[in-house]
């Protein structure tokens, strides 16, 4: 699977600030209501995780297979979450702090 180009690029330094990518902050409150009504288990983990690296543990699609289906159907258009993810992956302080952002955004 291809990851999309993406349009971020995030220095060895910079901190996470939400308020510098309002597209993704978008993207993520349109998907988080089309997975409120969602089982929560291991919802959180599902999308961080498809999001960042475009892959799911499999007791984690037997915990909470509507999810995965959702999530990886490319029926919730979330390119911009995806491509911060990928441009974050040289640093840690902010990829972390993006992780825990997103997390606390789908709760």
């Amino acid at each position: 699977m291809m990851f999309p180009r993406s349009e971020y690029t995030v220095s060895q330094l910079e901190l996470f600030d939400a308020k510098n990518y309002p597209k993704v902050t978008n993207e993520l409150n349109v998907l988080k209501q089309a997975i409120w009504s969602l089982p929560d288990v291991h919802k959180a983990d599902i999308v961080i995780s498809f999001l960042k690296d475009h892959k799911v543990k499999m007791h984690w699609v037997h915990s909470n297979p509507l999810l995965v289906e959702l999530i990886t159907s490319d029926y919730q258009p979330v390119s911009h979450t995806e491509g911060l993810f990928k441009s974050s992956h040289d640093n840690i302080t902010f990829l972390a702090d993006f992780e825990r952002y997103v997390g606390d955004q789908l709760e």
